[in-house]
């Protein structure tokens, strides 16, 4: 795990181009403009809060990528977000990522609380997020229909749930 930088927009270009992949992300496939821009929000975030997102790597390459960021217009704070490539489906990368991310945030970044977003309609990425201890604070619709659930975990909750 590590941050972006301005050389991985061919690592994101791919993932966020994949409609299957970004079919559960809020505003969907990417352009390269999009891209770039969501790469240059990264940097920003990293550099507002001192968390972000970052690309995962394994001795294969770039699987994916993962940890928080503000939402898109929404005050409500950080949220995690995470997305493995389709090859590294169901071998535990996400959860892995997931933990790393929220340990950091919480044991290294001095933060409160984290939030984040799983649909309805991706029961994958609702067990990753309640395997590591966060709870559905709402439910609610998008203007398209589709539920969505909000989960939540501050760090107390993290801090207790962890071994020792």
């Amino acid at each position: 795990m590590r941050p972006f930088t301005d050389g991985d927009d061919q690592y994101l270009a791919r993932l966020h181009g994949d409609p299957e992949l970004m079919a559960h992300m809020r505003g969907g496939v990417q352009t390269r403009a999009e891209v770039a821009a969501e790469l240059s929000r990264y940097g920003a975030c990293w550099a507002a809060h001192g968390v972000g997102i970052w690309a995962l790597f394994t001795e294969g390459g770039f699987i994916g990528e993962c940890g928080l960021r503000l939402p898109y217009g929404d005050a409500q704070g950080l949220r995690l977000r995470f997305i493995i490539d389709k090859p590294y489906w169901g071998r535990g990368f996400a959860g892995e990522a997931v933990a790393a991310a929220l340990g950091f945030a919480f044991e290294t970044a001095a933060i409160e609380r984290v939030r984040a977003v799983a649909r309805e309609r991706n029961p994958a990425s609702q067990r990753v997020l309640e395997r590591v201890g966060m709870t559905v604070e709402e439910i609610s619709r998008t203007d398209q229909g589709d539920e969505i659930r909000i989960y939540m975990i501050t760090a107390d909750a993290w801090t207790a749930l962890q071994p020792g």
